[in-house]
């Protein structure tokens, strides 16, 4: 549910940007770190709290990597948006269609 809410709000927070006339790679680097900083650290203390519930004992290289991957994945996915938003917007250039 939380991964869910996550992407939902990045979702948004990208559309946002991408409607502007000018976005910048910076504003959607930065909303990818802060959801991810929010949820990712979220996600990784329930991550490491239900593994305790279950009797696992989390390594802790298992637990850096965990955290990492939640708190860089979104930031990845906002610039994968920004990038394809670019090539989307040269494209319309290189076809024409601009007017």
């Amino acid at each position: 549910m939380l991964r869910a809410i996550e992407y939902g709000l990045l979702g948004w927070i990208l559309a946002s940007l991408a409607s502007k006339e000018r976005p910048r790679p910076l504003h959607f680097a930065l909303a990818g770190t802060a959801i991810g900083a929010v949820f990712g650290g979220g996600i990784t203390v329930l991550t490491i709290e239900t593994a305790a519930v279950n009797g696992i004992a989390l390594e802790l290289p298992r637990a850096i990597t965990t955290g990492l991957n939640e708190i860089v994945f979104p930031i990845g996915c906002a610039l994968v948006v920004y990038i394809a938003l670019q090539v989307g917007r040269h494209m319309k250039m290189i076809s024409g269609e601009v007017r």
